[in-house]
């Protein structure tokens, strides 16, 4: 099933295999036709981004089926009169899929253009560990810790391992530049007690021993 490879894929990225991550998201992309699915369903964009983080796609490719995505998203919509907001569809596109500033600059302007962030959203772990993970990005400290400490609190962590954690550790680094070293060093610590002695390797916590190294002494 597509969501099972995709999960694979997952756990390549997590895990630093880059080489092991080119070749599945290529056979999966040579594959996606005989899982007959619509050009708007989430997994065609949801692979478009490990593809990116593979190195198969450029951020110019991607920045397009981004685009063409949401359009055809869009189109869906009309058609079938859905009244589901234009957030959960960013959230796929561009929330799960920045990797640097300049993702997170693109996604908080399409953000923007997205309509009121729904209120449903507050009780769900990865719309808001990806607000908070794009806005961390962008720098935009601050602006991401509510929406990383809404993440990281949910009582169901086990069911969401790698949001939590990704979180956890973007929590981390909001709050070392936001002048609270203590709960970075928490936050940090919190990631190395679930994958620090990870094998194969982590590349979050290898991230967050990394951060807690910076906050020195």
């Amino acid at each position: 099933p597509v969501d099972t490879e995709l999960e694979r894929l997952e756990v390549l990225t997590e895990t630093g295999d880059r080489a092991g991550a080119r070749l599945l998201a290529a056979s999966l992309r040579a594959r996606i036709g005989a899982w007959a699915l619509t050009s708007d369903s989430a997994a065609t964009i949801t692979l478009s981004g490990y593809e990116r983080r593979a190195g198969l796609v450029s951020r110019e490719e991607l920045r397009a089926r981004r685009g063409a995505w949401m359009r055809a998203r869009e189109e869906t919509r009309m058609r079938e009169g859905s009244r589901r907001e234009v957030f959960w569809d960013w959230d796929v596109a561009y929330g799960a899929t920045a990797i640097d500033p300049d993702d997170a600059g693109e996604a908080l302007a399409a953000l923007e253009h997205a309509g009121p962030i729904p209120n449903g959203a507050s009780t769900d772990p990865a719309a808001n560990a990806h607000l908070g993970h794009v806005r961390m990005l962008a720098g935009r400290y601050a602006d991401a810790l509510p929406p990383l400490r809404l993440a990281t609190r949910v009582c169901n962590a086990l069911q969401w391992p790698r949001v939590h954690t990704g979180a956890l550790y973007d929590l981390g680094v909001a709050l070392q530049h936001t002048g609270d070293p203590v709960g970075a060093r928490s936050a940090y610590g919190a990631v190395l007690e679930r994958w620090g002695a990870a094998r194969p390797r982590s590349v979050t916590a290898e991230a967050a021993r990394a951060g807690l190294r910076g906050l020195g002494p």
